[in-house]
C-alpha cells in the first residue's frame, strides 16, 4: 500500500479505537487499557477476515475490563469483522457473543445464541456456568404421561418432560433464580408446574 493509504488507515483506526493523535505516542507513555486498544488497531490493520482473541481482557482490573469489552463490541459493529472470543468469563461470553460455545475438557457441551443457552442449558455443566445455582437433587417418585413428580430433599416438585424415567430414577433439576419464589401457604395459586 502506498505511504498516504497506510496512513489513512492508522489515522482511521487509531479515531475508531479512542486513540487519535497518539500515532507517535511512546509504548512506555501508555495505560494497560490504551496498550490493549493499540493491539486491536494493529490487529485490525491488515483486514484480516477473522480474529481470535485469546483471552485478552484477564489480565486487567475490573473497570477496565468492563470498559474494553464494551469498546471491542463497539469497534466490532463499526468495522464488522468476525471475531473468535475465548474466555473463562460467563459476562465477557454473554456480552460479547452472538454465538457461544461452552467447551470443557475438549467437547462441546452446547452451542447457540446466548439467549438459547440461558432459556434452554443442556448440561448441568452449561447451567453451572450461566449461573444457575438452585440445584435439586432428588428421585422420581411419579409420573402420568409428561408430568412428572420428584422428591427432592423431602420437597415434591412436579415438572413437565418428554423424557421417559423410572421410579427412583435419581434427577437433577436447575432453576432460575427469577423463577422461585417461596411460601409457607399450600394452595393451588402458588403451585406452579415447571417445563423442563
Amino acid at each position: 500500500k502506498s505511504k498516504k493509504e497506510i496512513e489513512n488507515r492508522v489515522n482511521f483506526l487509531l479515531k475508531t479505537v479512542g486513540l487519535a493523535g497518539y500515532q507517535n505516542r511512546k509504548i512506555q507513555m501508555l495505560s494497560g487499557g490504551e496498550k490493549q486498544r493499540i493491539a486491536l488497531a494493529r490487529t485490525l490493520a491488515p483486514e484480516p477476515d477473522l480474529i481470535l482473541f485469546d483471552e485478552p481482557l484477564s489480565a486487567l482490573d475490573e473497570n477496565m475490563r468492563v470498559n474494553l469489552r464494551k469498546e471491542i463490541k463497539r469497534i466490532q459493529k463499526k468495522i464488522n469483522f468476525t471475531g473468535i472470543f475465548v474466555t473463562h468469563d460467563r459476562k465477557e461470553a454473554f456480552e460479547l457473543g452472538d454465538k457461544i460455545a461452552l467447551i470443557s475438557n475438549g467437547k462441546m457441551l452446547q452451542f447457540g445464541e446466548p439467549k438459547s443457552l440461558y432459556l434452554n442449558p443442556k448440561t448441568p455443566e452449561v447451567a453451572e456456568f450461566i449461573g444457575i445455582n438452585n440445584n435439586f437433587f432428588g428421585k422420581i417418585i411419579h409420573q402420568e404421561k409428561n408430568l412428572k413428580i420428584a422428591e427432592m430433599n423431602k420437597v415434591e416438585i412436579q415438572f413437565e418432560s418428554d423424557n421417559n424415567y423410572e421410579l427412583d430414577d435419581k434427577i437433577a433439576i436447575y432453576i432460575k433464580t427469577e423463577l422461585c419464589s417461596f411460601s409457607n401457604e399450600k394452595n393451588i395459586d402458588n403451585v406452579k408446574t415447571i417445563k423442563i
